[in-house]
């Protein structure tokens, strides 16, 4: 039932991005990159920021990590694949903007908590 839940929040997400882009002419690169992850992420964000607060720096530093390696390793060939099966153009041949973007989330998601 949660998933299915989850599901329709999602849903719901997604159809009113076209007018948010339309609205304030932020571009759907933007959100996709910069945004989206944010909102999608907040939950481990906050577990790794509430397990550093109390001094569990392992944990918190392992959330981190496997946040950042879950979207580097799991998400974006995944992306690629279901691309292909509907048939949009997805490849691993990111711009330079793409890459620089993922490089930061990368490299910064593990160091959220030292700060």
């Amino acid at each position: 039932m949660a998933t299915v839940f989850i599901a329709l929040c999602a849903e719901f997400l997604v159809d009113s991005l076209d007018g948010m882009i339309q609205g304030t002419g932020v571009s759907a690169t933007f959100i996709g990159l910069i945004l989206l992850p944010i909102v999608g992420n907040a939950a481990e964000h906050v577990s790794a920021v509430t397990a550093a607060c109390k001094g569990n720096m392992d944990l918190a530093i392992g959330v981190a990590v496997g946040s950042s390696t879950q979207i580097a390793l799991l998400v974006i060939p995944l992306l690629v694949l279901l691309g292909w099966i509907i048939g949009q153009d997805f490849s691993l041949s990111f711009n330079t903007f793409e890459t620089a973007i993922l490089f930061i989330t990368v490299l910064s998601d593990p160091f959220e908590c030292s700060g």
